[in-house]
């Protein structure tokens, strides 16, 4: 069993009201028809049961499974939320996201995320067999894999403008996101100089990652550690 596996089966609706996954749920996604052929169709039983146990499940498309649709939210009892999000937490408001739209200096990547989320690129792609569509994926993926080894780390990390953008525009004390694979709490700030908390979640290969939000304070726990803050609006 998977970390995420383990740590579903151990969700306690008692504590936990609501649940967001921010993006790659999935290594890749070939569309709402392929969760047996990837096999994730225990994944999908194990997401109804803690929504069935009343644990609201928010889940929002990445970079690898932007293909996620309403059939699988169906299958799960998730609800799809679009890119940015505004969480409101009694009196804190934080923004969510899965983070590739910050990495504005990878300007490849930029590329092809816009032609992958455009809704004739998506029809043309799910008219294909799903056979077809792994070979594709399979392809992009090596692709992107070589692609890695030769981008300087810098560019493939988050733009400290398009943070800032982002902030602004949300006018939030919090911004949490993922993608980077770069767990770790950062201070920073709004041009206007109104400080503010940018929180990286991990990926899930060491352990889980993920930041627990309660009464004003979040916890960031990745691979069996864990940092706290205070959060004021």
């Amino acid at each position: 069993m998977g970390h995420f596996e383990f740590f579903l089966e151990n969700l306690l609706p008692e504590n936990t009201k609501r649940l967001y996954v921010l993006g790659d749920l999935f290594e890749y996604w070939l569309g709402d028809d392929s969760s047996s052929y990837l096999s994730q169709t225990p994944v999908e039983h194990l997401l109804k049961q803690i929504s069935d146990a009343g644990i609201e499940t928010f889940l929002m498309r990445g970079n690898r499974d932007f293909l996620l649709g309403e059939a699988f939210c169906s299958r799960t009892g998730c609800q799809l939320l679009e890119e940015p999000h505004f969480l409101n937490e009694g009196e804190l408001r934080a923004l969510l996201l899965h983070g590739d739209s910050l990495c504005t200096d990878d300007i490849e990547h930029q590329k092809f995320r816009k032609m992958v989320r455009s809704l004739d690129w998506q029809r043309t792609f799910l008219d294909k067999s799903i056979f077809d569509r792994n070979q594709l994926a399979l392809q992009v993926r090596y692709r992107s894999e070589q692609g890695k080894s030769i981008k300087s780390m810098d560019i493939m990390d988050v733009n400290d403008q398009a943070i800032t953008d982002e902030l602004d525009k949300a006018a939030v004390p919090l911004m949490i996101h993922g993608h980077t694979h770069r767990p770790d709490i950062h201070r920073t700030h709004r041009s206007d100089g109104t400080p503010a908390f940018r929180v990286v979640l991990g990926d899930w290969s060491q352990g889980p990652s993920y930041a627990e939000l309660a009464a004003g304070r979040l916890t960031l726990h990745h691979a069996g550690s864990c940092r706290e803050i205070e959060v004021t609006q």
